[in-house]
């Protein structure tokens, strides 16, 4: 139970599955990283108002949160994009000569190009994909980013076609004429776009009746919103072909001084199938009714509680063959639930905003089916009864805590927890006592006690 509302004190764990006939593997993966805004102006915010930051959680190793970042050195973002020709990955996409119909661009991912100079999504860009339909491969773009597409041969013929995911359905732009082999896309011209970007996806028309390749190449300097995956997942695809994230938390420290952490803290918990980008004002994330609101100064953690059996369920990451990726995806229109955490800062009298020197530190815990004599695997020991009492008794405990208190939370939790905790106490307790030494002390007390 510990282990669903706080994956820091995991080392990983397995859930019942009446469907399993095979043992799993699990993993407890860790995330932190520094946003540092605090010397921002009002300059450096193109796509939220000034002294704004927000991040978004979700159960997907693909895309496991999405954060804004202020690009306020103005550096430079290239993600090139890596194809699959039906038995190997290849730089460019072969498009037949067929003109009848479009080619949708397929990718398996795109690559950064900066060496992590500027590499806001990570090392690579993922393909994501849409319950409308699950076929297309969809990417997120800034809406200062520009995508460039390469043929291998100069056809001023064929051109690409834009289509941007709405949640009312996929919407088709203006074809993009090729000249001397390249078609570029600027997403601030698209007026279906919301103000922080959008998910596209892309066709090829082909109108000179030549076979051809396409590639493309995401490049950008404004500000970006961060597509994180779980760290390592692109170093364990056969690990990740099903999986299923089982806890997932998010812990925000201000590490600003006192004097500038003024500010507010909004936060709330959206159920499946919402978009993210339509959340992010304050008057969204308090009209909802599993919320949060705070100071700044407080910081606050959070967790996401399991709500429908789709939660706990297994879903693929990575498509394989012979071994080697050839697809990937995450859903977009999620099929999970999501936290949305915004943070709203008091300007300093230079007009910047210190109050935004933050720490995200994320947690989860996920468990894998996988056929990797390298990886340890076992049966899950929790019975179907015992989980249906885990999930009854989380359901009460609270989504949203302020950072001082959620240890003293824990506290409660584990004073409250069950035999399913007590079995496993010493575990728990050691990987606590790792964790937070400076509360190591109390923590082997309560572990000893419980497992009496």
């Amino acid at each position: 139970m510990i282990e669903l509302t706080t994956p820091a004190m995991s080392t990983g764990f397995r859930w019942h599955d009446p469907n399993a006939g095979l043992p799993t593997g699990a993993r407890a993966v860790h995330d932190i990283y520094a946003i540092n805004q605090s010397t921002g102006n009002a300059a450096d915010y193109t796509t939220v108002p000034s002294g704004t930051f927000a991040t978004c959680l979700f159960r997907d190793p693909l895309r496991a949160t999405v954060t804004f970042w202020a690009n306020k050195l103005g550096k430079n973002k290239q993600y090139n994009s890596v194809h699959w020709n039906g038995t190997s990955q290849v730089a460019a996409l072969p498009i037949p000569s067929t003109t009848s119909q479009e080619t949708p661009i397929s990718f398996v991912y795109a690559n950064d190009q900066t060496g992590g100079t500027w590499a806001p999504h990570g090392p690579q860009m993922y393909a994501g994909t849409t319950l409308l339909n699950p076929s297309l491969d969809l990417i997120w773009l800034d809406n200062t980013d520009v995508i460039a597409f390469s043929q291998s041969t100069s056809e001023t013929a064929d051109h690409i076609v834009p289509y941007i995911y709405t949640p009312s359905g996929i919407v088709r732009g203006v074809p993009i004429v090729f000249s001397s082999s390249t078609a570029s896309f600027n997403a601030a011209t698209n007026a279906l776009a919301s103000p922080l970007g959008a998910y596209y996806t892309f066709g090829y028309a082909n109108g000179s009746g030549v076979a051809n390749a396409v590639s493309f190449s995401v490049v950008g300097t404004g500000d970006s919103w961060a597509h994180r995956p779980i760290p390592g997942v692109n170093l364990h695809p056969n690990s990740l072909v099903q999986v299923r994230v089982l806890a997932a938390s998010t812990l925000l420290t201000n590490c600003a001084s006192a004097v500038y952490a003024e500010g507010q803290l909004y936060a709330a918990q959206f159920p499946m199938i919402e978009q993210w980008y339509t959340k992010l004002t304050s008057q969204t994330l308090t009209a909802c009714s599993v919320k949060y609101v705070g100071q700044l100064a407080t910081g606050m953690y959070s967790w996401l509680k399991p709500s429908t059996a789709q939660d706990l369920s297994y879903r693929p990451a990575f498509e394989l063959t012979n071994g080697v990726i050839s697809g990937t995806n995450y859903w977009i229109d999620e099929t999970t639930t999501m936290i949305v955490v915004m943070a709203t800062s008091v300007a300093a009298n230079t007009g910047a905003y210190p109050g935004l020197d933050l720490i995200i530190s994320s947690d989860f815990a996920i468990e894998y089916q996988t056929e990797d004599v390298w990886d340890e695997i076992e049966y899950p020991e929790i019975t179907a009864v015992q989980s249906m009492a885990v999930l009854d008794k989380v359901k009460y405990y609270d989504v949203f805590h302020e950072n001082p208190l959620h240890m003293d939370d824990l506290r409660r939790y584990l004073s409250t927890a069950g035999s399913f905790v007590k079995k496993h106490a010493g575990k728990i307790g050691g990987a606590l006592s790792a964790l937070f030494p400076q509360h190591a002390a109390w923590i082997g007390l309560g572990a000893r006690a419980l497992s009496r």
